[in-house]
């Protein structure tokens, strides 16, 4: 689980969850709230292809039903998790030294006769 494993490691982030068509791959906004029953996948591969047969949709089911009790759940069959960008930058600078190691290739030893690139 993603959620304890920020948690144990103390990491300071926002993740961000979508649903992930399990086909096809397409994401959906998730609120975290449970999602309503019956949502399929709307992604067209071809929407605009000259033969009607290429522009269908992918239609897979997004949702699982799942029983808890007597009570009847709907919960995504898969989950693309992930972190903006700039939050990951910034806690890779925040890390003691580590701005000196980006800079650490313009020091290296260098051969006359070897071609090098950053390593």
């Amino acid at each position: 689980n993603s959620s304890t494993l920020i948690k144990n490691l103390a990491l300071n982030t926002e993740i961000k969850r979508k649903i992930s068509c399990p086909s096809c791959h397409q994401l959906y906004d998730y609120s975290g709230t449970r999602p309503i029953r019956g949502l399929n996948c709307t992604f067209v591969k071809y929407p605009n292809h000259r033969q009607q047969r290429l522009r269908k949709t992918c239609d897979q089911p997004l949702l699982n039903e799942v029983q808890k009790g007597e009570k009847l759940f709907y919960q995504p069959k898969c989950f693309y998790i992930y972190q903006q960008l700039a939050d990951t930058l910034e806690n890779m600078i925040k890390r003691p030294g580590f701005l000196k190691l980006c800079n650490s290739w313009k020091n290296r030893n260098k051969h006359p006769r070897l071609l090098g690139d950053i390593y």
